[in-house]
C-alpha cells in the first residue's frame, strides 16, 4: 500500500501509528502528508468539544469555500444555528 500524496510505501501493522486513513475520501495517507482539521460538535449537558478529523491534502478545506459552507449550512439549518454557536468570522 502506498501514500496517495507522496507514494511512500504503508505497512498495514502500522494503521493509526504510521498512517490514517482521509476521512472524506478514506485513501491511505502517511503521518507526513496527514493534515488535521477541528470540527466543534455538541456533547452531553450542552457542552462544545472539539473532534479532530485527518484528511488528505485534497481534502482539506480552503478559506475561500468556508464563507460558501456557511451560506449551506445557514440555508439548510436557518440563519438561528449561526447565532447560537457564536461563529468566527475569518
Amino acid at each position: 500500500m502506498k501514500c496517495s500524496s507522496c507514494g511512500k510505501e504503508l505497512k498495514s501493522e502500522d494503521y493509526e501509528t504510521k498512517w490514517r486513513k482521509c476521512y472524506f475520501c478514506k485513501s491511505p495517507i502517511c503521518d507526513d502528508c496527514t493534515h488535521f482539521m477541528a470540527v466543534r460538535k455538541e456533547g452531553v449537558y450542552k457542552k462544545d468539544y472539539l473532534n479532530t478529523l485527518s484528511v488528505c491534502g485534497k481534502c482539506t478545506p480552503k478559506r475561500l469555500s468556508d464563507k460558501q459552507l456557511l451560506d449551506i449550512v445557514d440555508e439548510v439549518l436557518g440563519s438561528d444555528y449561526q447565532e447560537g454557536n457564536k461563529r468566527d468570522t475569518m
